[in-house]
Order: structure tokens, then sequence, then C-alpha cells
């Protein structure tokens, strides 16, 4: 896959050494039993011998009552239709009458899958095909979603400065070319006994190390995944900053990103002041106000960049099969799946803005500032360069602790 959004690190294995692999675990086991054999005369019956098909489920989905699709596939009815016209018009899916899955059942049953992490033995009850029918079209599916990830997961209104900068005094005009947060996550992961100390993170989980960027809007805007679970999170951003393959999307110059303290210092990533924070009382709130202007600072600098972790609380509430940790497909498949739910998050975000899970952290219907002339800032390492950067975070900190005392007084 294009790196558009990060480097895949996956196992180069085979069709059919992932199905042995399933079988393994006993999630597809027998893998084509579409029969069985009835007690009484040996009759030879189809196993999966339910009245309604699945595409009979997902016409009545698409009948009934609008909550019904939203429960069943974390999406409204005219989002899915949208979509599965996108993977077909698009020929990311193929379409064929001769098929006995089309695509608005494929896709359904990917979208089950991840929304809910079920089994692909419970998938097959629900759809009444056999479990090999339903890992190949899932897989089918989740790939081609993963297709769309560089026309839905990459930039966009980077030049203006984004209402809920701009309307906050808290905000503006310190932050004003602030375009996004970066920040990392860790998502559960299922590796094979000769992997798992690489995967093995410092809490003791086996897991896959997710680098993302987002906009103020809660959609991501870079995807890095399939990083093992121990690599330490300063050395996977300096990886996808630096790496020439990684397409990283650089701010455009000006313009920067919020990172937290653990990320290094360099043009384009605004980091907090290490070691001010806010004091802290026993209920956990803030106590007083900030002892200085670097607290200040980093107080307001957290309270922006949470965007990020507010993105990935949506992403893993939507997405349970996020939790891990993903016993029934191999690296790369977790990591394809990674990128799939990310992508499905923000076509969710683009055609229903005002999605639940979105309206607990973000009501806000933004307007549009893209500017498609923007050009990407280069990559400055040296000292001259950070040691300007650093003073240019000090004369935010400097002008944004005045004007809270009241000492300065704007043009």
């Amino acid at each position: 896959m294009q790196n558009i959004v990060g480097e895949q690190h996956s196992d180069s294995s085979s069709d059919d050494e992932e199905l042995e692999f399933l079988a393994l675990f006993g999630v597809n086991a027998p893998l084509n039993a579409r029969y069985n054999v009835a007690p009484v005369g040996g009759e030879k019956r189809h196993f999966y011998d339910g009245k309604k098909s699945g595409q009979d489920w997902i016409d009545d989905l698409k009948a009934g009552h609008h909550d019904r699709m939203l429960n069943a596939m974390r999406m409204d009815v005219p989002s899915f239709l949208k979509l599965c016209e996108i993977l077909v018009n698009g020929n990311f899916i193929k379409q064929d009458y001769r098929k006995r899955v089309q695509a608005e059942e494929a896709v359904g049953m990917a979208l089950h899958c991840v929304s809910h992490d079920e089994r692909h033995r419970n998938i097959a009850e629900r759809f009444l095909h056999s479990t090999e029918t339903i890992h190949r079209n899932i897989k089918e599916a989740l790939q081609a979603i993963v297709r769309l990830a560089p026309i839905l997961i990459r930039p966009r209104n980077e030049t203006g400065v984004h209402p809920k900068i701009y309307n906050s005094n808290a905000f503006y005009p310190w932050f004003k070319d602030c375009v996004g947060a970066i920040d990392g996550t860790l998502i559960p992961a299922s590796a094979p006994l000769t992997r798992q100390r690489a995967f093995r993170s410092r809490k003791g989980e086996i897991s896959q190390n997710v680098l993302a960027a987002c906009d103020h809007d809660m959609r991501f805007t870079y995807i890095y995944a399939g990083v093992e679970g121990s690599a330490h999170d300063t050395r996977v951003f300096q990886h996808a900053v630096l790496s020439p393959d990684s397409s990283f999307p650089m701010p455009p110059a000006g313009k920067y990103y919020l990172v937290d303290s653990a990320y290094k210092n360099m043009p384009g990533f605004l980091a907090p002041h290490k070691g001010h924070r806010y004091q802290r009382d026993q209920f956990g709130g803030v106590s007083g106000g900030p002892r200085g202007k670097y607290e200040l600072f980093n107080h307001r600098h957290s309270q922006l960049r949470n965007v990020i972790e507010r993105t990935f609380g949506v992403l893993k509430a939507r997405f349970p099969i996020l939790k891990g940790p993903m016993s029934n497909y191999l690296m790369n498949r977790q990591v394809e799946l990674v990128i799939a739910c990310c992508v499905l998050h923000n076509f969710i975000r683009d055609e229903h803005p005002h999605d639940e899970l979105f309206a607990r952290e973000s009501g806000e219907d933004e307007e549009d500032y893209a500017d498609p002339g923007a050009q990407p800032q280069q990559i400055d390492l040296s000292a001259a360069a950070q040691r300007n950067w650093n003073s240019f975070r000090m004369a935010i900190t400097d002008h944004m602790f005045d004007h809270w005392n009241g000492r300065y007084v704007p043009h």
C-alpha cells in the first residue's frame, strides 16, 4: 500500500497461510463446512439454512428504523449507501452479478465485524454464508476501504485560522497557526510467539504502536500503523517524520502541529515546556491558577492538544475490534483493520457530522478554510533552526502570560 497513511509493518504470508492460521484458532474450521449430515437417513442439508439471507437483513436495515442501521453498522442508511456507491463506482470493490455476495452485503459484513468485534462464526450465522465466504468477503471489503485512505486521510483547511481557535480567548492569537495535534496510541494485537517480545509494550501487553495526526475537526490527517509495541514513541515519531517513505504531511510554512513533551522539538511541531504542570488538588482538579508563564502555556497547550486524545476515544468507542486482541487475523490484516477504521471514522465525520459520538466531544459545525495552494515547509534540524523554534515558543509564552496578567494592551 502507498505510504500516504504511514508504513505498514506486515507479514508477507499468502492467503492459504492465513486460512491455516484461522483454522488453528478454531474460527474457521472446517473452512468449507457448508453442509452437514442429518442424524437420520444420512440426508445432506445446507448448513446455513435460515429463512432470511444476509442481503435480506441488509434490505431490512435499509427500510427499517434509522437506529437499526446505526446500531448494526455504526453509520446511518444514507452514509452506508454512499460508501457502497463510492467503493463500487471507484472500482475499489468488484460488483459482479455472478457473485453470490454483492458489494452491499460484503461491506455490511465488514462493518458489522469491526463495529461489534464479532467472530466470523457469528457473522456466518447472521449472513448465512460459510465462514470461508465470510472471511474472504470481509478481507476484500476491508482492503477496498483501506484503498480510500489517500482520499479520506489527508490534511485540509490548513491555511486559515480554525474557528475553534479564532473564537477562543484562551487560544487566539497564540495558537492561530496550529493545524492539529499528533500523538500515539497502543492497539492490542495478536502476534505469533516468535514476535511477541517485539510487540510487548512497556505495560506488558502485546500491541502495535499507532502514530496519528488529526485536525481540529477530529479528522485523522495521517496514520502510521503496525509498529511493534515495544518501540518508543519518540523513535516512532522521528521515523514517521524523517523517513522519505512515510509521506508525512508537513504543515504549510509557518504552521505547526501540537505534540506531547515526549516528542522532539523541531520546526513544525510545538511541544510544551518540560516540568511545568498545574498543581492538582485531591480530587484531580486544578488548584489555583498557574504558578508562572510556563504553566499557563502548558495548560492551554494541553487543552488544545487533547483533540487527538478525544479523536482516539471516538475511534475506539465506535469500533470495539480495536480493543483487541484481534486473534482472528495475521499482523498485516490487523494493520489494515486499524487503517480501515480510521478511514471509516473520517467518512462518518464528513457524512454525518452530528453523529452521537462526535456530538459528545464537539458539536461545532466548522467552515471551510481550504487553500489547495499551500506549500509544506521543509524540516530543518540544524541547531540554529531549533533555537529559533524554541525562541518562537518562548515568545508565545511571554505574550500569553502578559495578556493573562493584564499587562498587554493589543494594538
